[in-house]
């Protein structure tokens, strides 16, 4: 690998890491997929509601 890949690939962890910090959205998500769309048995209302509310965030981010 060369070093400016390297450290290209460095300034990307580096940001993860950062974001992960002091913008986690970590427990907020976890909270709508547990509680709010609840069990998601596969086929189910609940679980298409899980995958579009995933998808719409996926998408959101870019």
């Amino acid at each position: 690998m060369t070093a400016g890949l390297q450290a290209q690939q460095n300034k990307v962890v580096d940001r993860i890491i950062e974001l992960g910090q002091t913008d986690n959205r970590t427990m907020q998500h976890l909270d709508i997929v547990s509680n709010r769309i609840g069990g998601r048995l596969v086929g189910s209302d609940a679980y298409e509601n899980a995958v579009e509310w995933c998808a719409s965030q996926f998408r959101s981010w870019g």
